[in-house]
């Protein structure tokens, strides 16, 4: 009897292809994300196409003797100016010069993060406890950089113009929070006795009178060899105090709480005749309480214009002194965080006035008017930072249960003058990081405690919301420690989020985003995201396509994006440990069991001079382990490692792995790189399996 010949086949061989490979994804399930997107990878940043290379390393470029707490830089006198503030101490530093020793531009400054920016010539630095300026100082034709406070550079306005003996005249400007001076101008004829300021509790300090020459109309500061304040008169001796301008002072005004009465202007002893106030000595006299102030005849008389031209011929300068419960330069001082809108700075962060702002005049930082003031929102909640979005300025708060999270500011003209108006915005996540705001281009993103958000523009409504960023990193990046201190920059397309403990988290702009289902268009989408690790900026500075930074321990750090060539590929000396793991994979079915083949499954690198790979390989047979290295029954890696010298070649490399992994529902391949001076790119993988029985 013949023994029957059953004819069979060999099982048929798939292939799960990983291409188009993009960046991390940490939103769910290993097993449950894109194919092309990674639950682990390390040190990966989108290279030519968007597939995932090493990132670059970097070095450190000088050494300071404190913590880093801020980097600027700016356009001055014609040439790039860098600064550093470490420690108590700012300095210059000019980070493409090795040789270059930082040099001390200020000292005595709080130690603590700070922040500037630059406008004009100069670069205006806020440390929470000064309001700072760089630039170049001194005298005509031999000025030196130099950082002197914004209060000494503050411009002293014109409060009052054509003013007359007794007072009056007409508005011109606010008073400047920045300085305690301010001048009054006063259309005078020659026969005025005293000057009434339109302020009262002046100071005897710093009083300059500027007289208009009528023959040459050119305007002379007076020096007077003495300047008094008038003396108490008792009360028995006056019958009438002030009438004489028709201000009724016959109490005492404004709670001014003279123990004896002071004279104004005239003294009437009880029967007699009117006569000067022989109470005024020297050239100058000042009643700092009512703000009253009297020139002697021969140091006026031969100046002033009285020719009846109508113009104003003597200007006096005087401080007043600051009055509790209002804002003055302290108040400034205390702010740490500012926006740019319509041409003006806006600061805020005063620990006392957590939701007001402050905004300059047009184009000038030095001078902030005192009513240049606005409240937003409720009081408890504190102004977090500002992103211009389209003609508005937004106004974004802390988290608050009470109040909305985002305001919007407008302007508008109305005549001369440029007004501001508030609306609320947006309802729902508030910032928890000052220093975590910054552009992926046009798009304004800051850090909530649910992750990076983004101010947008319904397309049909055209109301304001909010929208997420960053699913792809918020589960991990939302569990890091201290929040509040990351430190965002907008960099090279990307936005980079540094965390305390070395970590930094990437959007990236460059890439296509990727739309949420049902929402092709309009704003709601995320972006190809990327994670860092041993990186420990706590400052950035973007400076074109270089990138600095600062650390807790004093150093400047450069990325080494101006090197060429593998030998960018270290963090100071370090290896750049990079890695890419594939998405936990079923290949379609999770019920039953499969093969990788021993042909057919392996890598797509990209080439380097010098590089070199270790693959494991994971699977649902040995959970307890991570990764498979070193020597396995079932494999033999040559140790642990597949190495190459891809110097031969300029084209991608192939790297077969020419081994079976038998038996298991799901497998994972990590891909990894921790060599110095090595890249590290993967265009992309391939697992041939075979499908066998069900689970």
């Amino acid at each position: 009897m013949k023994t029957a010949k059953i004819s069979g086949s060999s099982p048929k061989t798939y292939a799960a292809v990983y291409d188009k490979l993009r960046g991390v994804d940490f939103s769910t399930d290993p097993g449950m994300i894109a194919q092309e997107r990674s639950p682990w990878a390390p040190n990966l940043v989108s290279g030519p196409g968007g597939y995932p290379e090493k990132r670059p390393g970097w070095r450190t470029v000088g050494t300071m003797e404190g913590a880093v707490y801020g980097l600027y830089s700016g356009r001055i006198g014609g040439e790039d100016v860098f600064l550093v503030h470490s420690g108590s101490t700012i300095y210059r530093w000019k980070p493409y010069d090795p040789d270059f020793a930082p040099v001390s531009l200020k000292t005595g400054v709080k130690e603590g993060y700070s922040t500037g920016f630059a406008y004009g010539e100069k670069i205006y630095i806020l440390t929470g406890a000064e309001y700072l300026v760089c630039g170049m100082f001194g005298t005509s034709g031999s000025g030196t950089l130099q950082i002197v406070t914004a209060g000494s550079l503050a411009r002293v306005p014109t409060i009052v113009i054509s003013a007359g003996e007794g007072g009056g005249g007409t508005p011109l400007e606010p008073a400047n929070l920045l300085t305690d001076r301010r001048k009054v101008s006063y259309l005078c004829t020659g026969n005025e006795d005293l000057l009434v300021l339109p302020e009262k509790r002046v100071m005897t300090a710093g009083l300059t009178v500027r007289i208009k020459n009528q023959s040459t109309g050119e305007w002379a500061e007076k020096t007077y060899s003495s300047v008094s304040s008038v003396s108490p008169v008792s009360q028995s001796t006056v019958e009438l105090r002030y009438k004489e301008y028709k201000n009724d002072l016959n109490q005492d005004e404004e709670g001014l709480g003279f123990s004896a009465w002071y004279n104004i202007h005239y003294v009437k002893a009880k029967g007699t005749n009117w006569e000067r106030n022989a109470y005024f000595t020297g050239d100058m006299g000042i009643n700092t309480g009512y703000g009253v102030v009297w020139l002697s005849n021969s140091q006026k008389n031969a100046l002033w214009d009285a020719t009846g031209s109508g113009v104003d011929n003597l200007e006096i300068e005087y401080r007043k002194a600051a009055e509790a419960g209002k804002d003055d330069l302290s108040t400034l001082n205390a702010c740490d965080t500012f926006g740019l809108f319509e041409n003006r700075v806006f600061l805020t962060g005063n620990p006392d006035k957590p939701a007001y702002d402050w905004h300059s005049g047009p184009d000038d930082p030095t001078y902030f008017p005192d009513t240049g003031y606005a409240k937003v929102g409720a009081g408890g909640s504190a102004i977090m930072g500002y992103r211009a979005v389209g003609s508005a300025q937004a106004i974004i708060k802390a988290e608050s249960r009470q109040d909305a999270s985002v305001y919007l500011r407008t302007a508008a003209k109305l005549g001369e003058e440029t007004v501001f108006s508030l609306r609320q915005g947006v309802s729902g996540q508030g910032a928890i990081a000052k220093r975590a705001f910054a552009n992926i281009l046009d798009d304004p993103l800051f850090l909530t405690r649910n992750g990076v958000y983004a101010i947008t523009s319904n397309l049909v409504t055209e109301e304001r919301t909010l929208a997420g960023r960053s699913r792809f990193l918020d589960p991990r990046l939302t569990r890091e420690q201290n929040l509040e201190q990351a430190v965002g920059c907008g960099w090279n397309g990307m936005y980079l989020l540094s965390m305390t403990d070395g970590n930094v988290y990437l959007l990236d702009g460059k890439q296509n985003k990727v739309y949420l289902e049902n929402s092709i268009t309009g704003a709601n989408y995320n972006y190809e995201a990327y994670h860092w690790t041993d990186l420990p900026a706590t400052v950035w500075m973007p400076d074109g396509e270089n990138l600095f930074f600062g650390t807790a321990d004093g150093r400047l750090c450069r990325l080494n994006t101006d090197i060429q060539g593998v030998e960018k590929y270290n963090d100071d000396g370090a290896p750049v440990k990079a890695a890419r793991a594939t998405r936990v994979e079923f290949c379609g079915d999770f019920l039953r069991y499969k093969t990788m083949v021993k042909k057919g499954s392996g890598l797509l690198l990209q080439p380097y001079s010098r590089a070199s790979v270790r693959v494991y390989v994971r699977t649902d047979k040995s959970p307890a382990r991570k990764f498979f290295t070193g020597a396995l029954d079932d494999y033999d890696w040559q140790g642990d490692e597949l190495g190459a010298d891809f110097s031969a070649w300029e084209g991608s490399r192939v790297v077969p792995f020419k081994k079976k992994v038998k038996k298991w529902k799901w497998i994972q391949i990590i891909v990894e790189n921790d060599r110095v001076n090595e890249g590290f790119g993967i265009y992309g993988i391939i697992i041939r399996h075979q499908k066998l029985g069900l689970v």
